[in-house]
């Protein structure tokens, strides 16, 4: 995107125009854009009618650089009960600006505090630029979708294509913004504001660590050695150093190691619990005809049920808790939640992790105790020790009486 200009004589340090001017007094700035592409503002003094020149000293980067527009604003300060009746009249004629403004009268009438701007014709002139905007500048918009971003004493349309609730570097707990692209706004902004339009942040997407390093070693040097470099490998870096933090970080892990702990050992125990009370009965289902493997299947199986219903309640109640957890924590000493607000995210994959664990240990212990105590052979023998032992009871008896 380009501006129309007046370029100036090479090599020249001051600023002369020549003009033809009647009507009341008014302030003149020229507008001037360097080769470092920024602009500079440069006074040129009071004109009174009669004038035939101004001239001003240009700056070192200005030298050689284009005239992109002229600002009249009124001479006057204003103030007093009468300021608001004030209008200043003048015609003004330039010669040898081409590019800028052909020969011929200008009418100025200037209220007050408004300005005329005298310029070519831009490329952004009838532009209306897309704009993601915050949900309260959307609700300002006009039926046909666009809205009018007041600068200066001019406008710059834009259409609304969609909202936004944060935007990056903007803390303000009701935020309002407007994202466009960049290079069509600076040439509207600096059209309707002349001098303005100057970038003050930009944002860098830099994941490669190694590339990163390069990236700051280049902000360290001319033109961008005063720059303030925030980069959010930093921020974390300084959140996670942090004693509180590691503190509660600590504290939490501990608190999910004795539960899972706790919760494992409790499964365990309740089966050895339920091997122990409940041999006799299956051992009289082993013998109805129960096989020993169908013994195990079932105290596996139950087991098992206990250990999925248990790991579902741990979610549910450590999602409920993780919620609470970092809403409290959220919090600052002054009561005030942190912008942009904390999420809570969990990650998937170390979730199926833990629960899977949880589970190949709890029934692998299971599977065990039940084999040993449900073995092939094992129900069987005590089932013919008992039987030998009442048998032989009775053939000790019967041998007695028959003495």
């Amino acid at each position: 995107m380009g501006r129309r200009r007046s370029p100036l004589p090479a090599g020249r340090p001051d600023l002369d125009l020549r003009f033809r001017y009647t009507g009341d007094p008014l302030k003149l700035d020229a507008v001037v854009w360097t080769d470092e592409g920024d602009t500079v503002r440069i006074p040129l003094g009071t004109i009174t009618e009669g004038m035939t020149h101004a001239s001003a000293a240009l700056p070192k980067s200005a030298i050689g650089g284009r005239l992109t527009s002229l600002v009249f604003f009124n001479a006057q300060l204003v103030a007093g009960s009468g300021h608001q009746h004030g209008v200043y009249r003048s015609t003004v004629r330039f010669e040898g600006l081409d590019g800028l403004v052909d020969e011929r009268d200008v009418p100025l009438e200037i209220f007050t505090v408004a300005v005329v701007m005298i310029k070519a014709p831009q490329v952004t002139d009838g532009l209306v630029l897309p704009a993601v905007v915050s949900p309260d500048l959307a609700k300002e918009t006009k039926p046909d979708g666009t809205l009018d971003l007041h600068v200066g004493s001019g406008t710059i349309p834009v259409r609304v294509v969609g909202t936004a609730d944060r935007v990056p570097t903007v803390v303000d707990p009701d935020p309002r913004f407007v994202i466009v692209p960049l290079d069509p706004f600076i040439v509207a902004l600096a059209s309707a504001v002349p001098g303005s339009g100057r970038p003050s942040e930009m944002w860098l997407s830099v994941p490669d660590p190694q590339r990163q390093a390069e990236v700051r070693a280049a902000l360290a040097k001319p033109p961008f050695r005063f720059a303030q470099v925030t980069a959010r490998s930093d921020l974390v870096a300084q959140q996670a150093g942090d004693p509180l933090t590691q503190a509660i970080v600590w504290a939490q892990i501990v608190a999910a190691l004795a539960g899972l702990t706790l919760s494992i050992a409790a499964l365990v125990m309740g089966a050895i619990t339920d091997l122990r009370d409940e041999r006799g009965e299956l051992a009289d289902l082993e013998a109805q005809g129960v096989s020993p493997s169908a013994l195990r299947w079932h105290a596996l199986a139950r087991t098992a049920w206990l250990a999925i219903g248990g790991c579902i309640a741990g979610l549910v109640a450590g999602f409920a808790l993780a919620v609470t957890v970092t809403g409290a924590l959220a919090i600052d000493a002054e009561g005030r939640l942190p912008i942009p607000p904390l999420v809570v995210v969990l990650p998937p994959l170390q979730l199926v992790a833990v629960v899977v664990g949880v589970l190949v240990t709890v029934l692998g212990t299971v599977a065990l105790l039940a084999a040993r105590t449900y073995g092939r052979s094992t129900l069987g023998e005590r089932r013919g020790g008992r039987a030998k032992r009442r048998t032989g009871a009775w053939t000790a008896g019967t041998e007695r009486v028959d003495g």
